[in-house]
């Protein structure tokens, strides 16, 4: 061992980043003002008026988060290995949200959920990262850097505060309900909902269902037709009821990583960079409009393993789905997949005319010119359907309640590059 050092550290920050003026109520009047109207009399005539968007909430303030961190940096062999291993817990009170509430309270502009911004909860982050790096320069001509990193996080809700005594639920995506959970001792923006059994291939299996209620006229699934989604009984009461819905996952990660790698050989400079992700599901709500046919959109190939007729073993429902949350498009894990990733972030390599190869050059006037050919995320490793596994939250939603909602997010581009360097 050549260095050794133990680091404890402590901090407080504050967050404030919100909109100005939500301790007061805002008002709408249409763009440009005076655009919105209401009719009134036996005329109907259009008179201009004005509407709440945002709803006051005078006891707004300061975010605040506490961090501990305990770590060890150690150096072996001249310092040319590097371990560092950090262990930290992140506590944030009073999280600065925008939480949707009810349509009938009359907030807000129509055709748009109506929200209130406040410090809505306490939650807890805490993880270990290691970081273990190697460089070394072999010979004159050959030298090389590695380093690996990875990073275990766990994240709780600690308590929903005087705003809310029932869950925070969020996270609905064209005419469907929410999908997102936030509550004490789940993380923030919890998938949740039912657990998908399989379709239902004949009446015959439907009727054995219902027959296990115990009564004549109770259906074990309300609505079921051959061609359905048949939904987990969780509880054992042999009905389906929403008491059977339970946390489905979770879009943070649970482990974090990356790799990088340097190599110089004489004049050549060999770059990679490589980052993932694991332990963490995504909701691919693109399958409303490419695997149900709910709406009149094209469909994937997947349409064609679909429910058609009496006796199909079927991964789809059948054709004509109600595009709403009260049938096989409720909140489930058939939204739900994997989101874990490797992606190759960069990969570069150069090479590099120093000033004694260059002299008669432009009179001199570089000391050096390295050209270079470089790709970005030349190819992702994984096994979620959608367009990129990287993705944050829905299209202008609130980032804390609805990561994880791919509704056909731009996917990050494979860009090939080629430059020159000049040195002076």
């Amino acid at each position: 061992m050549s260095e050794g050092k133990l680091r404890i550290g402590w901090g407080r920050t504050g967050n404030n980043n919100i909109p100005n003026f939500l301790i007061k109520p805002l008002t709408f009047a249409g763009n440009p003002t005076g655009n919105l109207v209401y009719s009134f009399g036996p005329d109907e005539a259009f008179i201009p008026g004005t509407t709440i968007s945002t709803l006051a909430n005078p006891n707004l303030k300061w975010e605040q988060t506490d961090q501990m961190d305990v770590g060890i940096d150690l150096g072996f062999i001249n310092n040319k290995l590097n371990v560092t291993i950090d262990w930290y817990k992140r506590k944030s009170t009073g999280l600065l949200v925008s939480v949707p509430i009810p349509s009938s309270t009359g907030i807000g502009v129509s055709g748009e959920q109506s929200t209130k911004t406040v410090n809505a909860a306490d939650a807890q982050n805490t993880g270990i990262e290691l970081q273990v790096g190697y460089a070394d320069k072999a010979s004159k001509d050959f030298g090389y850097t590695i380093s690996a990193n990875v990073a275990f996080n766990r994240n709780k809700v600690l308590s929903l505060g005087g705003e809310f005594t029932a869950p925070i639920q969020a996270g609905a995506f064209d005419q469907l309900s929410t999908f997102t959970y936030t509550a004490p001792g789940s993380a923030i923006g919890a998938f949740y909902g039912y657990r998908l059994d399989k379709v239902a291939s004949t009446q015959a299996e439907i009727d054995a269902l219902n027959a296990k209620t115990g009564s004549s006229g109770t259906e074990y699934q309300e609505g079921l037709m051959p061609g359905d989604f048949i939904f987990k009984d969780l509880n054992g009461d042999n009905v389906v009821t929403s008491a059977d819905q339970e946390i489905l996952g979770n879009p943070i990660p649970k482990i974090v990583y990356g790799f990088n790698a340097g190599i110089n050989y004489k004049n050549f400079d060999l770059n990679i960079v490589l980052s993932g992700v694991s332990g963490l599901q995504l909701l691919n709500a693109t399958k409303f409009n490419t695997q149900v046919m709910a709406t009149g959109h094209n469909a994937t190939t997947a349409i064609l393993d679909r429910w058609r007729q009496e006796g199909d073993v079927a991964s789809l429902p059948r054709l004509g789905q109600n595009a709403n949350s009260s049938g096989n498009l409720r909140a489930s894990d058939w939204w739900l997949e994997d989101g874990s990733y490797a992606r190759l972030r960069n990969i570069t390599l150069g090479y590099t005319l120093m000033q004694d190869k260059i002299a008669g050059f432009a009179m001199g006037a570089f000391k050096s010119i390295r050209l270079y050919v470089a790709a970005q995320n030349l190819f992702t490793i994984t096994r979620y359907s959608g367009y990129d596994p990287e993705i944050f939250a829905q299209n202008g939603a609130s980032f804390i309640f609805n990561r994880g909602i791919d509704d056909g997010q731009i996917p990050q581009p494979r860009t090939f590059l080629a430059g020159i360097q000049l040195g002076f």
